[in-house]
């Protein structure tokens, strides 16, 4: 029996607003449902609507000191940049007089609410996985119709073939083309990518290891993905004593919303798309940034103030202000695999 059962009177306003705060509380600690989130740098933006993200670079190596001469002064330089803009999402869910009054109207109110207590949360990591989703493209329109920027510093969209750096000629690619389904030679390529196509603005390589690997829930991708991870010998070898060298390098992370629309539908397109990342939560890994101005939030109506006097209804609401940015491509790289 659900624990609003009873509660949908005026006089138990405060039982049936204790009842919702704590299914809040228990729903946003389920970690497992928000895996998109745990990709990003989490950051706040201290009390103001905007913040400025942006790779600072310096010289690699020290240089030569002749004798008598100065010690070479080192080259430093603010590389890209990309700013965060705080957006308000929020949903409200009201407790209408008739609810109060029949038990029709009550049991359609649990379920209303129950389900509220969710949706924030839920667009923020459908928002974290669409950067992945339409990662491909310079932005995409999302169900609201707003235009959500999906570039990096460099002007480019997240996975590209051609990335910049500020100070070099050098340029990178993470993404590899159509056709690169799982497989251990795949798992190769798209590694190689991430550990040997990453570079200061300098032109320096830096060091990446990728730690995640990330992919539909498309059932035959993910279990080829368990077997060349959970396999001590290679998978594809011809003899089983071949030795694995995937084997539990890597965590296997499963995103419901990958293959879906802005809306939030499933795209069967897009079914066969798999990543690895190096994932940190520190600039030493891909830097990408879940801003938040206001984490997940429940408002809940008093008895005294919180009657609409034109409706005499009761309303629940739930909001969250944040932004994404993803500062580069680095770190990051996406196997495009056909569904063929």
């Amino acid at each position: 029996m659900s624990e609003f059962n009873g509660l949908q009177t005026t006089q138990n306003l405060p039982e049936l607003n204790d009842a919702v705060k704590r299914k809040f509380i228990i729903e946003n600690r389920k970690t497992e449902n928000y895996r998109g989130l745990s990709l990003y740098i989490q950051d706040s933006f201290d009390g103001d609507s905007t913040k400025i993200y942006q790779e600072g670079t310096s010289d690699e190596y020290a240089r030569i000191k002749k004798e008598g001469g100065a010690f070479a002064p080192s080259s430093s330089g603010i590389g890209y940049q990309k700013i965060a803009n705080s957006k308000t999402f929020g949903i409200t869910v009201d407790l209408t007089v008739e609810a109060r009054r029949y038990n029709n109207k009550s049991r359609e109110f649990n379920e209303k609410a129950l389900d509220l207590v969710t949706k924030v949360k839920k667009r923020m990591e459908l928002n974290a996985q669409h950067y992945l989703t339409f990662g491909e493209n310079s932005s995409y329109t999302d169900m609201d119709g707003e235009t959500v920027d999906t570039t990096t510093g460099d002007g480019l969209s997240l996975f590209n073939s051609a990335h910049t750096l500020k100070f070099s000629s050098t340029t990178y690619s993470n993404i590899l083309s159509v056709g690169n389904q799982v497989s251990m030679g795949a798992f190769v390529n798209l590694k190689d990518l991430i550990v040997n196509e990453s570079f200061d603005d300098y032109g320096f390589p830096i060091e990446l290891e990728p730690n995640k690997v990330i992919s539909t829930y498309d059932t035959d991708n993910c279990m080829k993905i368990r077997e060349i991870l959970k396999s001590s010998a290679n998978p594809e070898g011809a003899n089983s004593g071949v030795y694995n060298d995937f084997g539990n390098s890597m965590e296997h992370v499963m995103l419901r919303h990958l293959d879906t629309d802005e809306q939030g539908h499933r795209d069967s397109t897009k079914s066969k798309y798999w990543l690895m990342a190096c994932v940190t939560g520190t600039k030493e890994g891909w830097q990408a940034y879940h801003v938040i101005g206001q984490d997940s939030t429940l408002v809940t109506p008093d008895m005294v103030s919180g009657k609409d006097p034109r409706t005499l209804n009761y309303t629940y609401s739930s909001y969250g202000m944040w932004d994404f940015v993803i500062l580069n491509g680095k770190g990051i790289a996406l196997a495009n695999a056909s569904n063929n």
